[in-house]
């Protein structure tokens, strides 16, 4: 019988979980690995990879949770940023965004979202766009006090171009010239309709 850990089995359990969530996130963003493949989770949290299958029943609920545990984080980051700009709201997430490329959070989402229909359950996928909406949150807030309109969809749109700019700058792209064409295009929509 393995040996427990912690105080009780729950919280034995709940250590080994965040061991491995750890350990997804330190594999995700290692350039010689830079995914979560059971085979180099459960290794580097110190847990046999059949181990893993006990906590996550596939990689796609493991992107979930980690997308679960970061992506609010993120939303609040953002909403902070934004409340504590004294006058360019947009510029301000944009920023929190850009400042810490590579965003793990966003590799987390893609990859979610990049797993076929047949890997992704109904249930998985809900759960995407629902933690999309929340990352986009602050995006559309600012916009719609802007005037923007459907700012709902601009800045669920918004947030893919955050994306796109993240994969820019990992491509060796200038990071303040991302900045000024991410802000440039996330702004062409504000011109008032008729």
């Amino acid at each position: 019988m393995p040996r427990i850990e912690a105080p009780t089995v729950r919280e034995h359990h709940d250590q080994r979980r965040e061991r491995l969530l750890d350990a997804a996130r330190a594999c995700l963003v290692d350039p010689a690995i830079r995914s979560v493949g059971f085979e180099h989770v459960g290794p580097r949290a110190g847990i046999r990879r059949n181990s893993v299958y006990l906590y996550f029943p596939s990689e796609t609920h493991l992107y979930l949770a980690l997308a679960e545990s970061d992506v609010p984080a993120l939303a609040k980051q953002l909403a902070e940023a934004a409340a504590a700009a004294t006058h360019d709201k947009l510029a301000a997430i944009v920023d929190v965004v850009l400042a810490n490329a590579p965003r793990e959070e966003f590799e987390i989402l893609r990859r979610l979202a990049s797993r076929t229909a047949s890997q992704r359950p109904d249930l998985v996928a809900t759960r995407l766009g629902e933690l999309r909406r929340e990352l986009a949150e602050p995006l559309v807030s600012v916009l719609a006090d802007e005037g923007v309109d459907s700012a709902d969809l601009v800045g669920l749109l918004a947030l893919g171009t955050l994306e796109a700019a993240l994969d820019a700058i990992a491509q060796g792209e200038d990071r303040d010239a991302v900045r000024e064409a991410v802000l440039a295009t996330v702004r062409s929509p504000r011109t008032p309709s008729r």
